[in-house]
């Protein structure tokens, strides 16, 4: 029970300083059912859940969902093997789903999956193949057009971490591309330039300590052609916007200064030289979305303070200042969450246990109350 515990912490720990769209904690009260990840379709109708129950011998995977936002009906329902980090993940057009995280059986090292599922038919298509099945993925995300899948996958061998960014076609699940590195760690992809290239987040592991770096991967020829170097960060959150512009980046101090600050920027892949700070109180953001228009920047967070509520937070990007902040619930101690913002950031999804409250992101309206069984 203590080694799986600590299993699962560990593994928590590492995918938490991601830039995952959706990011759960670690539970520790005794919750029945929980929601530990969410993803909203492109068209923000529906939402999906992967659904758990956490007992004393630790997480039991459930199931993955799909619920209709409008009506808050559950559409589908799918199984789920993943005992530690699950996520989900929709296509652009909404007809498939990703589940995907590590699976752990008796007497043997948890392996990596990450399975397609067909949504109306509630048929499994196939698992996306990996050559290591050790591991865990940091990240993963459909292109714009739907064609190809990109999963960020890390191991750790011998004490050192080595990085693998895989490509699979999303209709045959077929390995397209592979690139491997030894001293770069991304943890987060986007598609830009027509879906020609990667702009990867993560960082360099050197002899003089870790930085953190912007990079970018040309799928064509497969190698890095152009890297801009941030500092002595660690990448928690990153987003893009549509058409590949503006990218914000949460960050949080790493090295000598561990724990003493952390900010939230915007840039311009085209001219990262000057990026633009955010103004952010005492919070930690958990989820991060552009407007349609890219000029405002609206995030889930969570407060700082004793009363640990989440609030709903806009930041203006040509300026940097806040466009307001609504509060909402408080966090009760020590139970597990989520969160995630449509892709038109309009709604704000806010998982506690098994309850799932959708409220608009401009006002903090509840639109929607999931209750998950």
């Amino acid at each position: 029970m203590l080694f799986r515990l600590l299993t699962v912490l560990v593994v928590f720990f590492s995918v938490v300083v991601t830039g995952v769209r959706a990011q759960p904690v670690e539970p520790l009260a005794i919750v029945s059912i929980w929601v530990s990840a969410m993803d909203f379709s492109s068209d923000s109708k529906n939402l999906a859940l992967s659904v758990g129950r956490w007992e004393d011998v630790g997480f039991l995977p459930l199931r993955y969902e799909v619920w209709n936002k409008d009506s808050g009906r559950r559409l589908q329902s799918f199984s789920n093997q993943m005992e530690q980090n699950p996520r989900v993940l929709f296509s652009p057009d909404g007809t498939k789903l990703i589940g995907y995280g590590l699976r752990v059986r008796e007497g043997k090292e948890p392996e990596v999956r990450a399975t397609v599922w067909q949504i109306d038919s509630g048929e499994k298509l196939f698992d996306l193949p990996v050559e290591e099945p050790q591991g865990y993925f940091t990240h993963m995300a459909f292109s714009p057009d739907g064609t190809s899948i990109v999963g960020i996958h890390q191991l750790q061998r011998e004490g050192k971490r080595e990085t693998s960014v895989y490509v699979w076609d999303a209709n045959t699940g077929a390995s397209q591309q592979r690139w491997h590195d030894s001293s770069y760690h991304p943890v987060a992809a986007h598609y830009i330039d027509n879906n020609q290239k990667l702009l990867l987040a993560g960082w360099n592991a050197t002899p003089g300590g870790s930085h953190t770096s912007l990079q970018e991967l040309d799928l064509r020829q497969g190698k890095i052609t152009r890297t801009h170097a941030i500092g002595k960060y660690a990448i928690a959150r990153s987003v893009m916007g549509d058409g590949g512009n503006p990218l914000a980046l949460y960050w949080v101090n790493i090295g000598e200064q561990a724990g003493t600050a952390a900010g939230l920027e915007v840039l311009q892949w085209q001219s990262p030289q000057t990026p633009l700070s955010l103004t952010m109180s005492r919070i930690t953001p958990l989820s991060l979305h552009f407007n349609s228009e890219g000029n405002e920047l609206h995030g889930v967070a969570l407060s700082l303070e004793q009363d640990r509520k989440f609030q709903l937070c806009r930041w203006d990007t040509q300026t940097g200042d806040s466009l307001g902040i609504v509060t909402l619930d408080r966090l009760p101690d020590d139970t597990p969450y989520s969160s995630i913002i449509d892709s038109k950031a309009e709604i704000a999804a806010i998982a506690i246990g098994p309850t799932v409250k959708l409220h608009r992101t401009s006002d903090g309206e509840l639109l929607q109350t999931l209750q998950v069984d």
